[in-house]
């Protein structure tokens, strides 16, 4: 039971007594008068009350002439002892509960073994234990507020009490057999917590940056890994909300004709929304190839039917222009109409994650107009509130075909998602959460897709301590290319090469003479003269064409 609790217990327990203190009062006077004839003062009747209460006896008050009297004497007497017990049983356990109530272990479990030292707790933290309970991976969690410690004792959590910049509570929870250490509070307090930690140890320690500029310190106090939720989290922004056809296929690989790649966000309330690529029937009903996933910053190759589509996906395929239009007809968002021409873009607020955004999205030559507190001087804005109609109109909401929306809280976020879908219905919003929590809140609001900062931090970081770092992969490091086939690949087939498997490099296209065979399957023979059109990340690509050369 937590102080806040407590206190509002005592307070009832305090008003139920006053306000039964005060009718006993009114009543004392009342049957005087009627049972007893005597008109006695309210100062009396007080007395009556406090000596009944306290059972000192009534002195001149006696004797009662009437059984009534009597009876309510008595029953006086009961509620005033009832109503002392009452409160000295609830003040006391109030008090025990403050001062006896479970102590928080200061010291890991001496079996725990390679398991992961979390330092401090946050949203960020949150999202990032889901992740590890979900593996079932070993953590602890030194937190040095007791309240939140309590918290989390009550929630089954595995906690010890201190600061984590401290070196015995770090060699306390086990610092020199643990996995990994993260550290996810503020710049200043992470770069005591890596000094401490780096001088006490080699393992690896990751950290999420508030500020970008901060890297450097970070890095140089030891830091193994650096993630920075709110550089990932506008890039992630800036590709769901200038998602159209991506003309590189085309430009770069001719060989292909009329093949394009596009990026889709599932959302809460698309009809492929958490089922897995085999249940949603999207190949069969659309022709489109699912070629990966981006999920909260980290992007995955398609290498199983049993993928999940969740809300928080955007899917990468790879069809014709006639598939990718069946495919955007079965979406919650439609983006294929807007594609190959100019599209116009509300961003509200401009701080590290919405700074980020508009870079990526004037690198594309977007039409851009800002809602910001203060004026800039790189774009087109307005200065106001997100959430007032007026500066909504200024900034050409009416007439904007996505809305970005980087609020400072996400009251706000929700308000201003409101204001400009009743605006503009056919408006695409994309909004970045501050809290996981919100996320639904936001969809319900009328937000078409929403990435929530902790998730992706807590996501990233969960990939880079487990089994798929090489999984993490930046926005501009997915690379499309093409390769003749000569006597290494000659006549293996796509599941037997060791050279792709090595490589991860996935097979969407192969060119045979004027054949085109989109999406082939595992056991295609390739051929010399095949032309191969390859999806991997940067240093995969490298990898292979090392490899085959």
């Amino acid at each position: 039971m937590d102080n806040h609790r407590i206190r509002r217990i005592v307070q009832r327990m305090i008003m139920v007594i006053l306000v039964i203190f005060v009718a006993s009062v009114l009543l004392t006077r009342f049957f005087f008068d009627i049972f007893e004839g005597r008109n006695i003062t309210l100062l009396q009747s007080i007395m009556f009350v406090m000596q009944t209460y306290t059972t000192t006896g009534y002195g001149e008050l006696l004797p009662f002439t009437s059984d009534i009297m009597n009876l309510y004497a008595s029953v006086q007497m009961v509620l005033g002892t009832g109503l002392i017990l009452f409160g000295l049983a609830t003040a006391g356990g109030a008090w025990m509960q403050t001062h006896f109530q479970e102590i928080p272990p200061k010291k890991a479990p001496k079996n725990m073994r390679n398991h992961f030292i979390i330092c401090g707790y946050s949203p960020l933290t949150e999202s990032l234990l889901d992740e590890l309970l979900v593996m079932d991976l070993p953590y602890v969690i030194i937190e040095k507020n007791l309240a939140t410690i309590r918290d989390l004792m009550h929630r089954q959590y595995n906690v010890l009490l201190g600061d984590p910049a401290d070196q015995q509570v770090l060699e306390s929870a086990g610092l020199y057999h643990a996995k990994a250490l993260i550290t996810t509070g503020t710049d200043d307090t992470n770069v005591h917590i890596v000094l401490e930690a780096r001088s006490l140890s080699s393992i690896p320690i990751l950290v999420a940056v508030e500020n970008e500029p901060q890297r450097e310190a970070l890095e140089l106090a030891g830091a193994t890994e650096i993630v920075s939720p709110k550089q990932i989290l506008g890039e992630e922004l800036a590709r769901v909300a200038s998602s159209s056809l991506n003309k590189r296929l085309v430009s770069d690989i001719d060989q292909l004709g009329d093949l394009f790649v596009m990026e889709f966000p599932i959302g809460m309330y698309c009809q492929y929304a958490n089922q897995t690529i085999l249940q949603s029937r999207i190949r069969e009903e659309t022709g489109v190839t699912i070629l990966g996933l981006w999920e909260n910053g980290v992007f995955r190759f398609v290498d199983n039917p049993h993928m999940v589509l969740s809300e928080e996906s955007m899917v990468v395929v790879l069809g014709t222009q006639n598939q990718l239009k069946a495919l955007d007809d079965n979406m919650s968002i439609h983006l294929y109409a807007t594609s190959g021409t100019q599209q116009r873009f509300v961003v509200a607020g401009y701080g590290d994650v919405a700074q980020r955004t508009v870079q990526l999205l004037a690198e594309q030559k977007n039409q851009l107009t800002l809602i910001v507190r203060e004026p800039v001087e790189e774009h087109p804005h307005v200065v106001g509130d997100p959430t007032s109609r007026i500066v909504l109109k200024e900034a050409g909401i009416e007439e904007a075909t996505t809305y970005i929306i980087s609020a400072a809280t996400d009251e706000q976020a929700i308000f201003s998602v409101l204001m400009a879908r009743q605006m503009n219905p056919q408006l695409r919003i994309y909004v970045r959460a501050n809290s996981h929590t919100n996320v639904k809140k936001l969809y319900k609001a009328g937000a078409d897709f929403v990435l929530s900062v902790s998730k992706i931090s807590g996501n990233i970081i969960s990939r880079l301590l487990t089994t798929e770092p090489d999984q993490v992969i930046s926005d501009v490091d997915i690379q499309f290319f093409q390769h003749q086939v000569e006597d290494r690949l000659d006549l293996d087939t796509i599941n037997d090469s060791e050279i792709l498997k090595a490589c991860k490099c996935m097979i969407i296209a192969i060119k045979r003479g004027d054949t085109i065979i989109q999406n082939p399957r595992a056991n295609t023979l390739l051929k010399k003269g095949d032309i191969l059109v390859l999806l991997a990340s940067s240093p995969n690509m490298n990898r292979f064409k090392s490899l085959i050369s």
